[in-house]
């Protein structure tokens, strides 16, 4: 439970449900046998055995570890936003490769994307700032999603904490140029 708390902690969330095993996940396993008291920021902070240092029997994905925390909102997709070592370790999330991810939330329990009309620096920083990250590349175009299309829209000035708290044109409420989900944004 510790892992967990302090996963949740560096995505921005204060309440830990627990720990889970979501299953198989795809990209590098950068981290195994973590260590850590609860206290840290980071996981990248808490002992471990090293960047990229994993049994053999983990590169099955078998054993995949995730974090259920208690949210209104989150950002689903880490960016390569910072360095390799800022990446976000948990495994509840969406690879897609090294530097191009899609942005994707959570609203009334379903997960869904974000258009990418207007989508700016500001709207990327602070999705960014969200999963704990200090650097930005940029938006990006992602291509296409699955799920519902959440948000359009964003006017984030890029100081906001997360981009729910950003302005927007409302949870669900979509233009048809999203629809399809040919403009769901990303971020690298």
């Amino acid at each position: 439970m510790p892992d967990a708390k302090v996963a949740c902690r560096q995505l921005g969330f204060t309440k830990t449900v627990g720990a889970s095993y979501d299953g198989r996940g795809t990209a590098k396993i950068w981290l195994y046998n973590m260590g850590c008291s609860g206290s840290e920021f980071s996981l990248g902070s808490c002992p471990h055995n090293g960047w990229g240092s994993v049994a053999s029997w983990c590169n099955s994905h078998n054993d995949d570890a995730g974090v259920v925390w208690q949210a209104i909102f989150l950002n689903y997709s880490p960016s390569h936003c910072s360095s390799l070592e800022d990446v976000s370790e948990t495994q509840t999330t969406k690879k897609v490769n090294r530097s191009l991810q899609l942005e994707e939330v959570y609203h009334q329990g379903q997960w869904g994307t974000v258009c990418r009309y207007n989508w700016n620096m500001p709207d990327a920083k602070v999705a960014c700032r969200q999963l704990g990250f200090t650097k930005t590349v940029g938006p990006s175009r992602y291509g296409r999603g699955t799920g519902k299309i959440w948000l359009d829209e964003m006017q984030c000035t890029g100081t906001e904490v997360s981009l729910g708290s950003c302005s927007h044109d409302g949870w669900g409420n979509v233009y048809s140029y999203c629809n399809g989900h040919t403009r769901d944004a990303g971020v690298v």
